[in-house]
C-alpha cells in the first residue's frame, strides 16, 4: 500500500505538462497501450513497474477501493482522475502521457480495469468507445472540497453544481455524442476555500478520438 501523503511529495512535478500541444496529438495517435512487463515472462505483462503509452504507473490495487468501494477522504487525499472500464480498459487506452507516475489498479497481463493520474498527464481513448460507455470518466477528492463547486465550460453547454461527495462521474459519454467533427470541455474544480488547489480537466473529441487531459 502507497502512503499517498508521501507518495504525492516524492512525484510533485516540476513543470506541468503541456495540455495544448497534447491536444495537437488527438489526430494523430495510434499508440496502443505499451506492453512493457517483466522480462522474466516474456515482456508480456505489465510487471511490477508498468508503462501505458508513454506513462511510467505503479500497481495500485487500492483505486479498487477508492472508485466503487468504501473509501475514505483520510485514507486517500489526494485528488485522482481515473478512466474506469471492463477488463478490455488496457486494450482500449490508445495512449497516457504526463509527469510521472500514474496508476493502474492491477499488474500482470496488461489486464488492468482503472488507470489513475494524481499528477498532470493525458489519456486518450476513442470516441466510439466512450459513447458505447466501455469506461467511465471519474474524479476522487478529498473532503476539503466538499462544499466547493464543480463547473465546465463547452461547446455543448456550461452547467456547474455543488462538489458533495468524494468520488463522482465526468461527462465523457455526453461529449463524445456531441455533433460535430471537434467538441470540447474545460472542467474546473474548486474547494469552498482558497486552500485548495483548483483542479482543471480539459476533455476534447476529435474525429473519432477522445483525450482527456488533468492539471491538478
Amino acid at each position: 500500500m502507497i502512503n499517498w501523503t508521501t507518495f504525492k511529495q516524492l512525484m510533485k512535478p516540476a513543470l506541468l505538462v503541456a495540455l495544448l500541444g497534447g491536444m495537437s496529438l488527438l489526430a494523430t495517435s495510434n499508440m496502443l497501450v505499451s506492453q512493457q512487463g517483466d522480462s522474466r515472462t516474456g515482456g508480456d505483462d505489465h510487471g511490477d513497474n508498468p508503462v501505458v503509452g508513454s506513462l511510467p504507473c505503479y500497481v495500485e490495487p487500492e483505486l479498487d477501493l477508492m472508485f466503487g468501494g468504501n473509501a475514505t477522504s483520510a485514507m486517500f487525499p489526494v485528488p485522482t482522475l481515473a478512466m474506469i472500464g471492463g477488463t478490455d480498459l488496457s486494450d482500449q487506452i490508445f495512449n497516457a502521457d504526463g509527469v510521472p507516475c500514474g496508476l493502474v489498479n492491477r499488474g500482470g497481463l496488461g489486464m488492468f480495469t482503472k488507470l489513475g493520474l494524481v499528477n498532470s498527464g493525458s489519456i486518450t481513448v476513442t470516441r466510439s468507445d466512450a459513447l458505447k460507455g466501455f469506461m467511465q470518466l471519474r474524479q476522487w477528492l478529498p473532503d476539503a472540497y466538499n462544499g466547493g463547486t464543480i463547473s465546465m465550460v463547452s461547446s455543448i453547454g456550461n452547467p456547474s453544481r455543488t462538489v458533495l461527495s468524494n468520488d463522482f462521474e465526468l461527462p465523457i459519454q455526453m461529449i463524445a455524442a456531441a455533433p460535430g467533427p471537434f467538441v470540447d470541455a474545460r472542467i474546473t474544480i474548486k474547494g469552498p476555500s482558497a486552500t485548495e488547489r483548483t483542479l482543471v480537466i480539459y476533455i476534447s473529441a476529435v474525429g473519432d478520438l477522445l483525450t482527456v487531459s488533468f492539471a491538478p
